[in-house]
């Protein structure tokens, strides 16, 4: 597969050869954060909005990447991502240079004199998972003028080229009026993506000003979201809350697993921990001050062993009755919900959730509902609670059976956009493999 650097010179290549006329200092951070991206994707660093980092400091074999992989390594100072972005968009050149190397070795551009042409027989990329991939433009422009859901890889890009601002000099006046809105939503769906575009435009600021600037509070604030926003263990209890205040029946391993995996979910987004496919990582070990989240944090930071995410969802299921009653008692606090008798009631007068950026949330169950029978695109928290939902088997409590069935495509699609929640959502199919063999063991 074609790495972010392949992929951002490809996009400025027009079809005879020539590079599309960009500043210098847009394409060399284009290419830098590229770089920054493609070492995300390989699990070696990541970022959260006050700093990048090492997660796996083993050499890749790739003379694209190591050379920063390794000054990241060598680095004795906490360092951010703009940081990391300045000093590799010193080293553009190389690395521009590189990329184009590796093109024309793959066969799908070519030396004609002193441009480089594309080889139209080879204008597809290699095969990935049993079907070719689609050209960079034509990938980018499919997502920009449809209402077809991005991948991952192709939100990260498109936030890169939104933050060097390369989509003026790709789109038509016209084009880059209609499109405009939705690169803005596209454009902030990734979290990584969204720190390293966050990175560049701070720079372009400081150097706009001339003096320095660092990410203020009020900006961290939108990032993350505000504090009263509901977490995803409220939301997995108002999912399986029904209008009447009685619980949707499901199996209590589902209910335990689904709110230790909103826990982490949580913890994630607070920017305390991470994940990879073999590890949970503590990346922030300062207490949130919420009685909901801390008790797992600090089991986690006072952990010394290395620790993947199964453990932590399992470890966290057996405070699954606590999490639930504090998650209600809190829920009834804000007035969403109210106790009467036995059962747990909605407050109609107060059916929707706290403003966020200005706007009030819409109910958890119509968020959801909209983004499975329409092509709205979710935002990052709303695939995360889709993948866990999916991956705890509540979707078949939560819809009928023609629903189901209309919506499983969809389901499929939202549940692999995120990242976190896919590896969530893999150690919980993990935890009831085990489960399932161990009964099977038993039985026969």
């Amino acid at each position: 597969m074609l790495t972010f650097v392949e992929e951002i010179i490809l996009l400025l290549l027009q079809n005879d050869g020539r590079q599309v006329p960009v500043p210098s200092r847009s394409l060399n951070y284009a290419l830098a954060g590229a770089v920054l991206m493609d070492l995300a994707m390989e699990n070696r660093i990541d970022t959260d909005l006050e700093r990048l980092f090492p997660v796996d400091n083993t050499p890749l074999d790739d003379s694209l990447l190591d050379a920063t992989l390794t000054a990241i390594k060598a680095e004795t100072e906490q360092r951010d991502t703009r940081y990391w972005l300045e000093r590799t968009a010193r080293d553009a050149d190389a690395i521009h240079e590189e990329g184009l190397a590796r093109l024309v070795a793959k066969g799908i551009l070519e030396r004609a004199g002193n441009r480089l042409m594309w080889v139209f027989r080879a204008r597809r990329y290699p095969i990935i998972d049993g079907a070719a991939e689609r050209e960079v433009k034509l990938r980018i422009m499919g997502v920009l003028f449809s209402d077809e859901l991005p991948s991952p890889r192709d939100a990260m890009l498109m936030c890169l080229v939104d933050a060097c601002d390369l989509f003026k000099e790709l789109l038509t006046q016209s084009e880059l009026e209609k499109a405009a809105p939705r690169i803005e939503v596209v454009a902030n769906l990734d979290l990584i993506g969204h720190t390293i575009a966050q990175a560049i435009n701070e720079f372009e600021a400081r150097q706009a000003t001339g003096a320095p600037q660092v990410m203020g509070q009020e900006h961290r604030d939108v990032i993350k979201g505000d504090r009263n926003m509901l977490t995803f263990v409220e939301e997995i209890i108002l999912l399986l809350l029904r209008d009447d205040g009685r619980e949707v029946h499901v199996p209590s391993w589902s209910l335990n697993y689904a709110l230790a995996g909103a826990v982490l979910m949580d913890l994630a987004m607070e920017n305390r921990i991470d994940t990879d496919l073999k590890r949970l990582i503590l990346v922030n070990a300062t207490p949130l001050n919420d009685s909901l989240l801390d008790p797992t944090l600090m089991t986690i930071k006072a952990d010394t062993e290395r620790r993947d995410t199964r453990y932590w969802l399992e470890q966290t299921a057996q405070n699954a009755t606590a999490i639930h009653e504090e998650a209600l008692a809190r829920l009834v606090a804000k007035g969403i919900l109210e106790r009467t008798e036995d059962k747990v009631l909605w407050v109609f007068r107060s059916r929707r959730y706290p403003s966020v950026d200005g706007t009030a949330e819409r109910e958890v169950k119509l968020r959801i509902m909209g983004v499975l029978f329409s092509d709205e695109i979710p935002s990052p928290r709303d695939a995360m609670l889709m993948c866990l939902v999916d991956s705890c088997g509540l979707f078949r409590e939560l819809l009928t059976r023609s629903e189901l069935e209309k919506a499983a495509p969809r389901i499929e699609v939202v549940a692999n956009l995120d990242l976190i929640g896919h590896t969530v959502s893999e150690a919980i199919y993990e935890i009831e493999a085990s489960v399932a063999s161990s009964l099977q063991s038993h039985m026969f």
